[in-house]
């Protein structure tokens, strides 16, 4: 499911692949927890997409709504 976000952003298709990546994400979260490294490079992954579209630095924390305990 990734690299198909990757492939649509690639497409000119970014609305789609943000829309994946967030499945994506929340899947990993899920499945692996917050913590695992494939759950992380979801984040920063999601968070370079939103970088990318609004020309400013959002924390990835807000985007997800994870803090650390």
């Amino acid at each position: 499911m990734a690299s198909l976000a990757a492939t649509y952003h690639q497409q000119g298709r970014s609305k789609e692949g943000e829309e994946l990546k967030v499945q994506v994400l929340e899947l990993r979260k899920d499945v692996l927890g917050e913590r695992y490294p494939a759950t992380l490079d979801s984040m920063a992954s999601l968070a370079a997409t939103h970088h990318n579209h609004i020309g400013s630095f959002v924390p990835w924390d807000a985007l997800v709504g994870w803090h650390p305990s």
